[in-house]
């Protein structure tokens, strides 16, 4: 189990917003609640609001913890729930309002907390200082009571007996200098990024300026490496295991094991982050601006042909990468869809792809949606109205949480 805190908004409406936009396409539930007098989803940010007004400016206000089961944990998902009470308790939460949604939109079902950082009791802002730390070390002193375990850094530590070190410092290759030590410290630490299969893994090293593809029989693959010069094309002949004395297959096998068991919980931030990016985004330059602050870098992978196959999302910050096909089923077809009319022989960055998405000429511009963007005015009429805690939709979500003594 990883309990990680999510970035921290001005405000807990916008990550309602997020959560509940799960709630409409059906792929996330209130599972749990409390402190909440109206269910209506009206009335739920009618209580974030009244409770975040102040009169002086607060950084961070918005509380947003993701709580991701290992797929070794046997815990049930009332006992996650009991868990993510005792922990809201233990950080300073008793008295504040707060729900938890069950999201399941990738094949492994995970928990949104939402809350605010605003005491109901006090009015003023809960003290956050060193809640990571704080929020890692109580949910592992309680794991043995609910069945799950928080992973203390330990597989990750073993892990390093795959990844060779090299004395030279890893970065894209540089054609002209030492082949070799380039491709076996390039290697090394691409295998440190969160991937899924190998063409995650290959995708990170392509931007690294390294070519990876695999050889030899499907009972005994290997891994064959080419530098490339600064527009892709390779200027290396390729470079097998035997000749730079690497077991790379090996390491890629063990570092896939390690990423798909400790460090999940990257991926669902990453995948955050990328919807994050589109839902705010109004127009090409802004998607890719967006993108950029995060940390992210979508790379266009294409086939034999120089057809679109994927698009991976890479983010040098959470170190990890995540495919297209891992995000929300309308957001994959987008894409895929604009990438289909582009006919090029060449390969196209993903650039080209956002001008597709995002067309130019219509009023202010246009969303990926295909609706018109916004004005300034309206954005503030809308920024108005969420603080105020009057949405357009209003249904009813009755659920019960645990009841606590």
């Amino acid at each position: 189990m990883v309990f990680k805190m999510l970035e921290s908004r001005s405000s807990a409406a916008a990550t309602l917003d997020y959560n509940y936009r799960k709630v409409a396409d059906g792929s996330a539930t209130i599972v749990a609640h409390y402190r909440l007098p109206n269910l209506s989803r009206s009335g739920v940010y009618d209580t974030f609001a009244r409770l975040e007004y102040t009169d002086y400016p607060v950084k961070e206000v918005g509380f947003h913890m993701a709580v991701n089961p290992g797929p070794d944990d046997t815990c049930t998902e009332d006992q996650i729930i009991k868990a993510i009470y005792k922990t809201m308790y233990k950080l300073g939460y008793k008295s504040q309002p707060f729900l938890v949604f069950r999201h399941n939109d990738i094949d492994r079902a995970h928990y949104h907390v939402v809350s605010s950082r605003i005491s109901a009791i006090t009015g003023r802002k809960i003290n956050n200082h060193n809640e990571k730390r704080r929020l890692t070390d109580y949910t592992r002193s309680i794991g043995p009571e609910f069945n799950f375990t928080v992973p203390d850094g330990a597989a990750e530590k073993a892990a390093n007996k795959y990844v060779k070190r090299d004395t030279l410092v890893p970065g894209r290759f540089v054609p002209g200098k030492g082949v070799y030590p380039q491709l076996r410290g390039i290697y090394a630490h691409a295998l440190q990024y969160g991937f899924s299969d190998f063409s995650d893994l290959a995708a990170v090293l392509e931007l690294k300026g390294v070519r990876a593809t695999l050889r030899g029989t499907p009972d005994a693959p290997k891994v064959v490496l080419r530098g490339l010069d600064a527009d892709g094309n390779p200027v290396t002949a390729p470079v097998s295991e035997s000749q730079a004395q690497r077991d790379w297959y090996k390491g890629y096998e063990g570092m896939k094991y390690v990423h798909s068991h400790v460090n999940y919980s990257h991926f669902n931030e990453l995948k955050y982050r990328i919807e994050l990016a589109f839902d705010e985004s109004r127009t090409a330059a802004g998607l890719m601006q967006y993108l950029k602050r995060l940390g992210i870098e979508p790379v266009v992978v294409n086939d034999a042909a120089g057809h679109i196959r994927t698009v991976k999302f890479i983010s040098h910050k959470d170190m990890a990468v995540i495919d297209l096909r891992a995000l929300p089923l309308p957001l994959q077809n987008k894409i895929l869809k604009a990438s289909a009319q582009v006919q090029v022989a060449q390969p196209i960055s993903f650039s080209a792809i956002s001008r597709i998405l995002y067309p130019v000429g219509q009023p202010h511009g246009a969303s990926w949606s295909g609706k018109v963007a916004p004005t300034k005015e309206q954005l503030q009429d809308k920024w108005r109205d969420g603080q105020a805690g009057r949405m357009d939709a209003d249904f009813t979500e009755d659920v019960g949480g645990p009841k606590l003594k």
